[in-house]
């Protein structure tokens, strides 16, 4: 059995181009296999231009990364089609994959005609209907939705199309603001397109529900997805890449404990559990 690989997820939070910058040039040295680059959260965040994110990525696989350019989850107007059309281009041009985190994306990804791509977790691959006609698209790696079940799970990578790799996501915070009607924005009584950048430095805890009393996403500060205990179980049913989301601090110290895959970590956060019927929808 082939060892797991170990992504680093694209950077869901705003941080200052030094910061990032900072953050990637440590990135050359963890144990990390496949790194992701762009922005996905929000287009109007413009800190890092796209030539800054492709000067990265020549720099990263020279350091000896997979690089994948991410997309954003949602392309709402002309100017981020234009703008995502002249990314995938760019990135086809370079050589590099693509993670399509919208059908938008896979539309511009399917005219350059035979590239294929990264089917990011908001594509909700859950069902084998789902994740064949991702394969039909193009997908040769798909990212299942956080809160799949690992039963679940289990039974779609016997469905799975041949040649299709699985990409679980196992740690970190995933952000909130994956919506036309940005929450921080709206936490602070602001619209999106005056929004103050106000998720900008320090990621802030913004709880959040479903339509179930009770029932939390794994999307806010407040909660972490935590699959440690479990990578040993997605390595035996067949999963290549385990997936840590970027965080400020103690990147190299988690990514070796990934690394070693031996004992669970805690970090003072609440764990999303994703056996059986802990699936959160």
């Amino acid at each position: 059995m082939k060892p797991l690989k170990i992504s680093l997820a694209p950077l869901a939070h705003y941080w200052s181009k030094a910061d990032t910058l900072r953050f990637y040039a440590e990135a050359r040295h963890w144990p990390v296999d496949i790194i992701y680059l762009g922005e996905v959260v929000c287009s109007r965040r413009h800190l890092m231009q796209s030539q800054d994110w492709f000067a990265l990525a020549q720099d990263l696989r020279a350091a000896g990364k997979q690089v994948v350019m991410a997309t954003l989850l949602r392309v709402d107007n002309d100017a981020d089609r234009h703008a995502t059309e002249a990314l995938v281009e760019r990135a086809v041009a370079d050589g590099l994959q693509l993670e399509a985190n919208c059908f938008g994306v896979v539309r511009a990804i399917r005219a350059m005609q035979g590239q294929s791509f990264v089917a990011g977790p908001s594509l909700n691959a859950h069902h084998e209907g789902i994740l064949s006609w991702l394969a039909m698209l193009g997908a040769s790696r798909f990212q299942p939705p956080p809160g799949l079940p690992l039963d679940v799970l289990g039974a779609l990578q016997q469905r799975r199309p041949a040649g299709m790799q699985t990409e679980v996501s196992v740690w970190g915070q995933l952000a909130l603001e994956f919506n036309a009607h940005c929450f921080s924005a709206r936490d602070g009584a602001q619209g999106q397109g005056v929004c103050d950048f106000r998720c900008q430095g320090e990621p802030r805890r913004l709880p959040a529900q479903t339509g179930r009393r009770g029932a939390g996403l794994p999307l806010a500060g407040e909660n972490c997805v935590d699959m440690f205990a479990h990578v040993p179980a997605l390595r035996s049913l067949g999963v290549e890449i385990i997936r840590v989301q970027p965080q400020a601090q103690g990147m190299a110290a988690l990514l070796k404990a990934f690394d070693g895959a031996r004992q669970p970590l805690r970090f003072g956060v609440e764990s999303i559990a994703w056996m059986g019927q802990s699936s959160l929808h």
